[in-house]
């Protein structure tokens, strides 16, 4: 089994798992599995989400992207200049 096979296996077991649980979530108390409602709340659901928890998820989401890729392109900078050195000190 290759690695192609492999991650689409992989993302298809995902994507079904997903599709699973929204439906379980969906059918709420009367369903198949019934889903026990703790509280009217959206605050304090884990269901919903009010625009608050919305704008401070995309928030953290979007800090923690622009962090990965600084870091990545400081440790590409810093990787590429070292290369550079190492190859000037070997030509002398």
């Amino acid at each position: 089994m290759n690695r192609t096979t492999f991650g689409i296996v992989a993302a298809a077991v995902l994507i079904v798992g997903g599709f699973i649980t929204l439906t379980i979530i969906a059918s709420g108390p009367n369903g198949l599995l019934p889903v026990r409602i703790q509280t009217l709340n959206p605050q304090g659901s884990t269901l919903e989400v009010t625009p608050n928890q919305a704008l401070g998820f995309l928030a953290f989401g979007a800090f923690a992207t622009v962090s990965l890729i600084g870091g990545g392109v400081v440790l590409a900078f810093v990787l590429r200049f070292l290369d550079r050195e190492i190859t000037r000190n070997r030509e002398e």
